[in-house]
C-alpha cells in the first residue's frame, strides 16, 4: 500500500528482452530471439521463458543436442571387414 495515497501497488513484473537471453551454441553465443525464428523454441517455450516460469539452463538441458551437438564420429562400421578410422577410410 502507498502511504501517500492509500492505493495498492503491485509489482510490475520485469520484462526480458529475447535477444538479450543468451544460449551457448557449438560455436558462439545464440539468443533467444534467434533460436525462436529458427524453430528450435517453440512458441511455449519462448513465453515460458520470458514469464521467468523457464531458465537458460533448462531449456539448453532440454535442446543440448541442438546447441551442443552430438558425440563426434570416431570411426566407421564396415560390416564383416570390422572397424576402420575416418583416416583409413578415405
Amino acid at each position: 500500500k502507498d502511504p501517500l495515497s492509500d492505493l495498492i501497488l503491485l509489482p510490475i513484473a520485469e520484462r526480458k528482452d529475447p535477444t538479450k537471453l543468451m544460449f551457448d551454441g557449438v560455436c558462439k553465443s545464440v539468443s533467444a530471439q534467434q533460436l525462436l525464428e529458427c524453430g528450435i523454441l517453440d512458441k511455449p517455450t519462448f513465453n515460458q521463458l520470458m514469464k521467468g516460469e523457464k531458465t537458460v539452463t533448462e531449456i539448453s538441458v532440454d535442446k543440448k543436442d541442438v546447441l551442443k551437438g552430438t558425440e563426434p564420429i570416431a570411426g566407421l562400421s564396415v560390416g564383416p571387414l570390422g572397424k576402420m578410422s575416418l583416416s583409413e577410410a578415405k
